[in-house]
This record gives C-alpha cells, structure tokens and sequence, in this order.
C-alpha cells in the first residue's frame, strides 16, 4: 500500500466526471484485492450474494394445497358450463401451464387501436393532473382516477378477465387489486430501486401483477425501457433468515441482483434448479401494445432502462389473494358497496367472504374468456399469444444486458452530475462530495452487493 499524492480521482463510477482541482488531495493507492480486504474487515460483516432457492418458497404465504385446488376446480367448472367450445377448457389449461412454467405470459393487442387512443387521452389528462414528474420518471396513483379504470372502453387493455381468470386459477383464490399505477419514463440509463434487476419486496406473499405498456401517446408497443424478466425463476424464493424467535424474516437487499455474481447464480437457478436453460427474456414488441401477467413476488425482472429508444408509458396492477390480504384500493368505499363489474369488484372492499361474488362476476365474464381465447387461436388476428423463446436475448445482447444490471450509474450519481444534488459550496466542497459519493459508490458495491 503505498500513499501519494494526486489531482486526479482514482474511483470513478460510470457516467461521473472526475474531478480536476489545483488542490492536493490525499489519496491511497491500493489494488482492488488490497480494497476489498480492507473494506471487508472495516465493515465488520460477511460478503453476501442474493440468491434463489427451492427450499425458502414454503415460507411465500397462500391459499393451502387444498383450498387452492377447491378453487380452481369451482372456477374452472363454473366456465366449463358457460364455454359452447368443449376445446375452450383444454386452451385454457394450456394458458395456465404456460403461466406457471415461465412465471410470465405476454399478449399484444388484446383491445383495438380505437380504444386504445382513448385509454392513452386519458392516461395523458391523468399524468397532467397528479403525475409527480422527476427526473426518473412520472408517477400516477391510479386510485386517486377510479373512473379511468373502470372505463369499459379500454379497461381490458390492462384487466381482461382472460387474465384476471388465469391469475387466480395459478394463485388459487379470489383476488383483489391491491395497488395501481401508471409510470412515464424516457431513456435514461440508470440502477435505481424501481428498476433494478429484483423480485417485488413480498417474500411471504404471493402477488401477480399485470403490465400494460406502450410507446408514449401512441397506441404501439414500446421501443425502449422495456419489460425483461428470467423464465421460472419464481419457482424459488429469496434468502430467509430465521430470527430468535423462530420467526422468518428477510431485507430488501436480498430480492436485489446487481452484480454478476448474483446474475450468475440466478441463470444457474434456471438449469440446475428449475431444469431449463438458461434465458433472459427482454420483450420487445413494436407493432402493438403488450400485456404481461407475471410472478411479481417470486419472478427476477426489471425495466431495461437504457438511453436507446422512446419514452414509455405502462399502467400496472398488483393483485393479491383477498383472503390473504383484506382490504380495498378505493379505501373511501364502505363495505356494503354495491360493484358494477368485475373491475370494479376488484377495487372495492373485498375478504374471506367476498370469494363468492369474486367468482360470479368473474363467471359472468365467462363468453368474453372464450371469445379472447378463440382469438387468440387466430393467425392473423391482431390479438396474439407471444412466444417468450422469440424474445430471448441473443449473445451479445445478453453481454450489454450485463454490463447494464451491474454498471448503469445510480440515482444518486446522477443527481450529483446534473447538480440536482444541492449544497452549500462555503460548508461543504463540491470536489469533496465528489469524493464522497465516489467513496459511497464503491464500498457499496463491494460490501452490499458482492
């Protein structure tokens, strides 16, 4: 280890300029090994890589074995009975194989560009009204615009009953919508928290979402930020530690996989642990929009957010099992609300006693299943099944993809780059916060991730 001395910055993260100073400044000059060793033994704790595993996914919480069996054969015998095609039942199972075996289904034009146009003026005047508007992106609480989502002209787009039906055949319960959201986001390349290669923050419950996502105010799909998630890797679950108290608990930092080590492991999840090769899907879908029901809870995803393409504009719903998480999105509606749809339902009070009107209104929905189904058996129709296999990154792709998860600076840095960082430059030097950040940067890739 030697001591020098220097006006250059030796740690720099990608996408922060160094800092040129006239000043000298005190610096050590060490080897990464000397580094690690050295912020290893200062930190006090273990290195840990995140990671997946098949022994944990008992501790996600559910319906049991056999309430969930009950309630798909009541589902799927009640739609039986609705269905006039007797090959509609076997097309539906199929869905639902595919469903649980990739963690993710995707489908492109589910409603027609009419429609669609419509659903994008109102996401729009919705984004105007309460959207938050930062730099990383444009938030909307879509509970704050319970008229735009039980707009039956467009509402499909995002909760088809086709999906509302597998998501609750694969989950075994009646379920309720549990948050939405809409998120504007233009290029940018960046590892920030809601966009992190991860698993949703609910190691002991389950959650699907659906993803609807399209090009900024045009009714195709996206051309940039997309949607990428790892096939079957929701059959395991995160690392979960058992406390003093025998109880089970776990930390964000153990859904989050940024650097290669944890990728490596997850990619050797899907061979050695789900029995499939190894694949990264990034869905790339240009001529239409795309909706994605996946494995939130348990399925590693992210949203690619590169400098390449167009602005992104997505709705996306989180579903829970009612019965396992009680409660309702519109919290001003009282228990005795009447819904008027199955989206509607969805958004309203709903517990252990409410699976019954969960499963009539979702019955009731039975003719449109099948007709979206027989559609989807139509090779030129423009509602289509995508095959996630068309969608897996090549190669090279997956190298960028890499360097990407691992490397893409933080929200921080670039904050500090954009000077939305403010400081008081007679208190605190701006090259010394320089140094700080750089500091910051590289300890926590070296402690907390590695």
């Amino acid at each position: 280890m030697a001591v020098t001395t220097s006006t250059q910055v030796e740690l720099q993260p990608p996408g922060l300029t160094a800092v040129n100073s006239n000043d000298i400044l005190l610096e050590f000059s060490i080897g990464d090994e000397e580094r690690r060793a050295l912020i290893k033994e200062r930190a006090g704790a273990s290195l840990h890589v995140p990671g997946l595993h098949l022994s944990t996914a008992h501790h996600r919480r559910g319906p049991s074995p056999d309430a969930r069996a009950e309630f798909r054969e009541t589902l799927l015998d009640g739609l039986r009975q609705r269905w006039q095609d007797p090959l509609t039942e076997a097309q539906f199972l199929k869905l639902a194989r595919d469903l649980d075996r990739n963690g993710a289904s995707l489908y492109s034009g589910l409603i027609g560009m009419v429609s669609f146009r419509t659903l994008i003026e109102n996401y729009t005047k919705a984004q105007g009204g309460t959207g938050n508007k930062t730099f990383l992106h444009s938030y909307v609480n879509f509970a704050d615009h319970p008229d735009f989502l039980t707009d039956a002209r467009y509402n499909d787009a995002f909760a088809h009953p086709l999906l509302v039906a597998l998501i609750s055949y694969q989950m075994g319960g009646a379920l309720r919508l549990n948050d939405v959201r809409g998120k504007d986001t233009d290029p940018i390349s960046v590892n920030a928290q809601d966009n992190m290669l991860h698993i949703d923050n609910t190691p002991f419950r389950d959650e699907y979402k659906i993803l609807l996502c399209w090009k900024r105010n045009e009714p195709v799909g996206p051309s940039g930020q997309n949607f990428t998630f790892l096939p079957g890797t929701h059959k395991g679950n995160r690392d979960i530690l058992v406390g003093q108290d025998g109880q089970p608990w776990s930390t964000e930092r153990d859904s989050l996989f940024v650097t290669d080590a944890a990728i490596d492991g997850i990619l050797s999840f899907q061979q050695e642990a789900v029995g499939r090769p190894s694949m990264v899907v990034e869905v790339q879908v240009p001529d239409a929009p795309v909706s994605v029901a996946f494995a939130a809870g348990a399925l590693v995803h992210q949203r690619y957010r590169t400098e390449a393409g167009d602005p992104r504009s997505c709705v996306i719903c989180s579903f829970h099992v009612a019965n396992d998480n009680p409660g309702s999105l519109i919290t001003s509606r009282p228990s005795e609300y009447q819904p008027k749809s199955l989206v509607d339902l969805l958004m309203s009070p709903q517990n252990k006693h409410t699976a019954s009107q969960f499963l009539s209104m979702l019955l009731d929905e039975a003719t449109k299943i099948e007709n979206k189904i027989k559609d989807l058996h139509i090779s030129d129709h423009a509602s289509r099944l995508i095959d996630i296999n068309s969608l897996a990154l090549t190669e090279d792709a997956l190298a960028r993809w890499r360097q990407s998860v691992v490397f893409a600076p933080t929200a921080s840095t670039i904050k500090f780059t954009r000077n939305f960082i403010s400081h008081q430059p007679s208190l605190v030097p701006r090259r010394i916060l320089s140094k700080l950040l750089q500091l910051l940067w590289h300890t926590t890739s070296m402690v907390c991730c590695n």
